[in-house]
């Protein structure tokens, strides 16, 4: 994408004084922004050195770190990016941001979601049964958002596509990535909808019988079922950190309550070794590819 064309439906573009102050407004008002980025060799591009552009479509925390999503029309794929100083830096490319920025104004920008509270009454895997309010009509309400979620949407690198459509279909609901969805369903279950622990956690996500049916899940083998309830959870969690990834796969593997009594992820071996293994499937090639 050429940083004159009209991305998200928008009517004009500007450039703008290189601030990451001006791109999170933009993207907190639902815009995306193009900017551009030096990765080739000796820095021989256009104006400061650009020789590539790229979409930042959202932005997130990891490892308490702000981070940003962006698109790589090249690709078509996300990519994360850090903040290092006034510059973003990351990829598969080593991208380094030169100062060249575009903002968009027109479309139909849509105001971000404010952070729903969500119940917190438990400290171990099995408590995500009580983590929300049964019966929750309104728990739908906060959770269910449409449009394309933000963050690491690409699919590719699993050990199966079989469940792409419905794994979409939920993160463009519930508004939690794709990528993170299918991680969880990787080291969950490797795909399987008929998997079961020892906790008696079934299926693709591995619901516990009291967590399906908070979320309104009557047959966790079903896989539809299995992966709106999972990903409606999953969404839960985000919403209750923040949106930092790595405490919602924490909260997802022993619970929020154990998220909060260490203010940060548990120090248990399974659930340290559980978000590493998520995380790094979610910002690399995925497990396929190792």
């Amino acid at each position: 994408m050429r940083p004159t064309e009209n991305p998200a439906s928008t009517s004009s573009a500007s450039k703008q004084a290189w601030s990451l102050s001006t791109i999170n407004k933009q993207i907190d008002a639902g815009r995306p922004v193009v900017v551009g980025v030096d990765y080739k060799a000796g820095g021989n591009g256009g104006d400061n050195g650009t020789d590539h552009w790229i979409t930042i479509t959202g932005r997130g925390k990891q490892n308490g770190k702000p981070v940003y999503h962006a698109n790589d029309p090249d690709t078509g794929k996300q990519i994360t990016l850090g903040v290092d100083g006034n510059q973003l830096k990351g990829g598969p490319k080593g991208y380094k941001t030169t100062g060249e920025l575009r903002t968009f104004s027109g479309g139909n920008p849509k105001p971000p979601n404010k952070p729903a509270q969500t119940a917190d009454r438990g400290d171990t895997k099995s408590s995500r049964s009580k983590s929300t309010n049964a019966g929750g009509a309104d728990d739908a309400k906060r959770t269910e958002r449409s449009g394309s979620a933000k963050g690491n949407n690409d699919l590719s690198g699993f050990s199966s596509n079989k469940y792409d459509d419905i794994i979409n279909e939920m993160s463009k609901k519930y508004n939690v990535p794709a990528r993170l969805i299918k991680a969880v369903i990787q080291a969950e279950s490797s795909f399987n909808p008929n998997a079961t622990s020892s906790a008696n956690a079934k299926g693709l996500m591995q619901l516990t019988n009291g967590t399906a049916k908070d979320m309104g899940v009557k047959d966790r083998s079903d896989p539809r079922q299995n992966i709106e309830g999972g990903t409606r959870y999953l969404a839960q969690m985000l919403e209750q950190f923040k949106g930092d990834e790595r405490l919602a796969l924490a909260a997802y593997n022993a619970g929020p309550g154990s998220v909060d009594k260490y203010k940060g992820v548990p120090p248990f071996k399974e659930t340290q070794a559980y978000v590493k293994k998520i995380m790094d499937w979610y910002n690399g090639p995925g497990p396929a590819a190792a």
